[in-house]
């Protein structure tokens, strides 16, 4: 039998489909906590880390990122945490992740919630520094439904698996499956 696994959920802009994930999570038998801004979002039974902003209000007046003040935070979250690995949503949720697993050499996983476009990443700066670096820190990229797929595949050549946000088993699947791998 396996043990549970310790699953910590940075849900960013997409805090609903992390907060789906961990229900459904929960109900398998796993141990999540979502690492969030808006604790309001948790489902029942779900340990949640509030994030505080460090300096989101000076950084959206200067379309600097998104959500970039909840960095720190976030990654003291993961580093007092004993997960077994991170799951960031979006870009931003998996850019704390991505550098607690440099630490932990634990596995991450980047779930994008939204279809990609140029405008996306062209408006605003720091974007594209934190899309290429939440891309190439993952262990495994998916896509919440198959339109994001698309987008992933047509702006940037990305070929990913889609897995809906409510599919906790196929989540714990690739879970254990990134868990028994060795580590870079």
């Amino acid at each position: 039998m396996n043990r549970p696994l310790r699953v910590a959920l940075l849900g960013g802009a997409a805090a609903t489909d992390a907060a789906t994930l961990a229900r459904g999570l929960h109900r398998a038998g796993q141990l999540p906590t979502l690492v969030t801004p808006d604790p309001a979002t948790a489902p029942p039974g779900t340990e949640v880390v509030r994030l505080r902003s460090v300096a989101n209000a000076p950084l959206h007046v200067r379309r600097i990122g998104d959500g970039l003040g909840y960095l720190p935070h976030a990654w003291i979250a993961l580093a007092r945490g004993r997960f077994d690995l991170a799951h960031g949503f979006g870009p931003a949720g998996a850019l704390p992740a991505v550098a607690w697993a440099h630490r932990s050499r634990r596995p991450v996983v980047l779930t994008f919630a939204e279809p990609l476009d140029r405008a996306t990443i062209a408006n605003g700066r720091l974007r594209l520094a934190t899309l290429e670096r939440a891309l190439h820190g993952a262990d495994a990229v998916l896509a919440s439904s198959d339109e994001v797929r698309r987008s992933l595949q047509r702006l940037l050549a990305l070929e990913v698996r889609v897995v809906d946000p409510s599919d906790a088993a196929a989540h714990v699947a690739l879970y254990r499956e990134l868990s028994s791998l060795p580590r870079r």
